[in-house]
């Protein structure tokens, strides 16, 4: 406890005075250490829950870059499908109903590599070490400016734990907490997404981690002949969340 509260200590000062460049690790030291918990990570299943009126629910498989989406809520004391889509990457192949706005899986966002930031724009030459809640952090690129750029990494698992995509002035961020151990694996058990005044919350269920998805589950036609009749309205606050989604994907 008491080496725990020198730390917290000692990251509370470098916070807040000027540190030389060696204080902060390499990026490419970073990176590694953050590609190392992607790695092998090839296919699962994952469900996100979202405390709102309507019970929202986000069923999730991936294989490779092919995924699946099913939203789900709660009408009537049932659980009913109002969108699912099929895509590859963060191109979004078949989705209904048709909405005019196409959400992009968060977990694409989750899964970016430091290098990949990088060649978004995320500068590297402004560091510092900071809190999230009672987490010490290094951060990443700078918050000023029209278009902020940051990435917030938890300073022991260098895995990140906010992401703040540049939104052209609107006020975005998404949130990854509770990270847990599933074999290899260091997966967030809770995210928050916020724009504007705006704050979704929702905890995240791993279902399973490399299982053997059939490919049925990601075949075209399959997808169409379940859902192309799909026509469930769908209610005002988990659109704007859609909308919130697809433009994150937009921004960056």
């Amino acid at each position: 406890m008491r080496a725990k509260l020198i730390v917290l200590f000692l990251l509370f000062l470098l916070a807040f005075v000027q540190v030389s460049p060696g204080f902060f690790p390499d990026m490419a030291e970073v990176d590694a250490r953050w590609h190392k918990n992607l790695r092998g990570l090839n296919s699962f299943q994952v469900e996100f829950l979202f405390d709102l009126d309507e019970k929202l629910s986000v069923r999730h498989w991936q294989k490779q870059d092919l995924w699946r989406e099913e939203w789900t809520v709660q009408i009537d004391g049932q659980n009913r499908v109002i969108w699912a889509g099929l895509g590859r990457g963060e191109e979004v192949i078949l989705s209904y109903p048709q909405l005019r706005v196409k959400p992009v899986p968060v977990l694409c966002i989750w899964q970016k590599s430091l290098d990949w930031w990088i060649a978004k724009g995320l500068n590297t030459n402004f560091l510092s070490y900071q809190f999230l809640q009672d987490t010490p952090c290094l951060v990443i690129g700078s918050s000023s400016g029209n278009e902020p750029l940051q990435l917030w990494l938890d300073n022991n698992l260098m895995l990140p734990v906010r992401m703040i995509p540049g939104s052209g002035g609107q006020e975005f961020s998404l949130t990854w907490l509770n990270y847990y151990q599933i074999g290899n694996f260091w997966l967030p058990g809770k995210l928050s997404i916020a724009y504007q005044d705006k704050n979704w919350e929702c905890s995240i269920e791993w279902k399973g981690i490399n299982i053997d998805l059939p490919d049925g589950l990601f075949s075209q036609q399959d997808f169409k002949n379940r859902f192309e009749t799909l026509n469930q309205a769908v209610p005002s606050e988990v659109l704007m969340l859609m909308q919130v989604l697809a433009r994150a994907h937009e921004t960056i």
